[in-house]
This record gives C-alpha cells, sequence and structure tokens, in this order.
C-alpha cells in the first residue's frame, strides 16, 4: 500500500490593535456605567425645599449637614436647616432650607456684614440689638424708611435653589447684591427760647436747619447763640434772644421795628433818631422797653424873632424969652 502524507496548513487570525483598544473602552464603560447605576440606585432619595423652591436629590451623605454640602451649598450658623444639620439622613426625608440673607449696616461709626431671616428693617436691628431712637432715621439704600419697611432679599430664589423638579442646586451660590442700611443718629440739644428749655432731636446738621426743622420763627432783631451756621454737636445748648415789637412816631411818620434794647433811649439809638436841643421822648428816655410799646418823639425849635415896631412922637413948642 503506497502511503500518502498529507500537510495540514494552518492560519491564525490576528485582531487589530484599534479593535482590542476600543473592545477594551466599551467594556471599562460598561462596567463605569453599571457602578455608577449601582452608586445612584444606593443612594437615599431626598426631597429639598430652598428658600420655598423644592427639588429631589439622591445623597450617599449620613447626614443632613453631609448631604447639603455634597450638593453644594455653603450654610452659616444664622441659616435654618430642619432637620437638623447632625440628624441622620434616611429615605424620602424632606429637608427644610431658609437662609438668612446677608446685610451691611453702618451705623454708631461702624460698618459690618450681618445675615438675617427677618422680614423688616425693624425686626433686622432689634434681631442683632441695635436700638432705635425716636429721631433716629433708617436708610435703606437711598431711601428713608421706617422700621416696618420689608427687607428685600439680595438674591432671586431660583438662583439660589434651582429650577426644582429635580434639576439640583447650584454648585455655589450666585452674586448678588447686598442690601445696605444706614442709621443716622439723632443728637440731643436743648433750645432756651427766650429762657424756656426745649429738648430737641435731629439729625440736621447746623442751628439753623435744627430751628427751621422745628418749626421756630426767627424775628429781625432776634439773636441765636451760637449762630445759624454752626455745626450741631450732641448735648449742646443753643439760646433765644427775643425782640420786641415797638412804634416810634417821629417826624410825622410811624416806624414799626422790633428790638432787644432795654430803654427807650436804646431804641432811639438802634434807629438812629437822635433828640437835640429841647427834643424829648415819651415815655422817658430811662423807661424799660415793654412788647407793643409806641414811642412818640416831639420836636422843638427855637426860633430868636426881632421886630421893629414905630415908636410915636409929640412935638411941643416952646416960646424963647430972649427972642
Amino acid at each position: 500500500m503506497a502511503s500518502e502524507s498529507v500537510a495540514v496548513e494552518r492560519s491564525t487570525f490576528q485582531v487589530p490593535n484599534w479593535l482590542r483598544g476600543l473592545l477594551s473602552l466599551l467594556l471599562a464603560s460598561g462596567a463605569l456605567a453599571l457602578l455608577v447605576a449601582g452608586w445612584h440606585y444606593t443612594s437615599s432619595p431626598l426631597v429639598v425645599q430652598v428658600d420655598g423652591q423644592p427639588y429631589e436629590a439622591r445623597s450617599h451623605a449620613s447626614t443632613v449637614g453631609a448631604a447639603l454640602s455634597g450638593m453644594g451649598y455653603e450654610l452659616y450658623p444664622e441659616d435654618y436647616v430642619a432637620p437638623g444639620l447632625e440628624a441622620p439622613l434616611q429615605a424620602g426625608l424632606h429637608i427644610t432650607v431658609h437662609r438668612a440673607q446677608p446685610v451691611i449696616l453702618s451705623a454708631d461709626g461702624e460698618t459690618r456684614q450681618y445675615r438675617t431671616r427677618a422680614s423688616t428693617v425693624g425686626g433686622f436691628l432689634n434681631e442683632i440689638g441695635v436700638t432705635v431712637g425716636p429721631a433716629d432715621e433708617i436708610w435703606f439704600g437711598d431711601q428713608l424708611v421706617g422700621p416696618d419697611a420689608g427687607l428685600a432679599a439680595g438674591s432671586t430664589s431660583s438662583q439660589q435653589a434651582g429650577t426644582g423638579g429635580g434639576a439640583g442646586p447650584p454648585a455655589k451660590d450666585l452674586a448678588h447684591h447686598l442690601p445696605q442700611i444706614r442709621l443716622r443718629r439723632a443728637a440731643s440739644i436743648t433750645l432756651e427760647d427766650d429762657g424756656v428749655p426745649t429738648l430737641l432731636h435731629t439729625t440736621l446738621p447746623t442751628v439753623g436747619g435744627v430751628l427751621q426743622e422745628h418749626g421756630v420763627q426767627l424775628f429781625l432783631g432776634d439773636e441765636v447763640i451760637p449762630g445759624l451756621q454752626s455745626e450741631v454737636a450732641p448735648g449742646m445748648k443753643v439760646e433765644i434772644a427775643r425782640s420786641v415789637p415797638v412804634t416810634i412816631g417821629v417826624d410825622d411818620r410811624q416806624i414799626q421795628t422790633r428790638t432787644r434794647a432795654e430803654t427807650v433811649a436804646g431804641v432811639l439809638g438802634q434807629e438812629g433818631v437822635a433828640l437835640l436841643g429841647k427834643d424829648h421822648a415819651e415815655p422817658d428816655l430811662n423807661d424799660e422797653v415793654a412788647p407793643g410799646m409806641t414811642i412818640r418823639v416831639t420836636r422843638v425849635r427855637e426860633e430868636f424873632v426881632v421886630e421893629f415896631e414905630p415908636i410915636p412922637v409929640e412935638t411941643v413948642w416952646v416960646a424963647d424969652p430972649e427972642v
């Protein structure tokens, strides 16, 4: 029998390198997706409501504080969080956050930033222990307001809490304009108006402005000490020396004026009315001035008159004996 030898040729298929890389990438991506899905579905579902805006979230944190921190919220001691930050995280937990808004206050020579959850300007000032006097002024921005004025938030809820419905919170708080409050303290001064003391409160800078603010009427001849342009200082004393109305009748005219002179002579000197020769005034020059007084000046004129009068002469005829 003839023998045959059979040669078997083997062929080997070589996988290209690019295909190997693609398969490895697909396998790694699939594994990562499985890990992410597993991580997601093993987290606790939550409902977080920040400043009234709710949204859904999931977290692997063990406490409320850790969950909120992981969501990107920077919380402050003034913020309200319920349950508390140390409360354990449970599936389906509803977390409520009310943020305190930042406010800048300028008062008593200091400017500081605070955070508050108060709804009014007065509530905020009371919260931080700042007392407002009855005449103090509260300026909110460029507006003069009262304690009941609303303390408008500097940022919107959507900026603070996301859009809700599972969109999730922002990573960081968005920049916002800070409300500014200025407290202008009123100074207390004592006004002595013609000897009668009155306590006044004011935020105006000058004495004249204070008198106008409180309806204090001044007349010609009144004296204000210190002057109307003097700066107001706490505890200062302002005096008004009042003038009184008088009338002077002189030279067929009436002069109505006001004076702080004490005597009739002083009033006439103030108005430039001079007494010459035997001129005289009624009342007497040394009499005291009274409100509403009328002073009459009488002019006295002396004249020297020379009159010529003819004197009649009688003629007497006498005989001369020697003729």
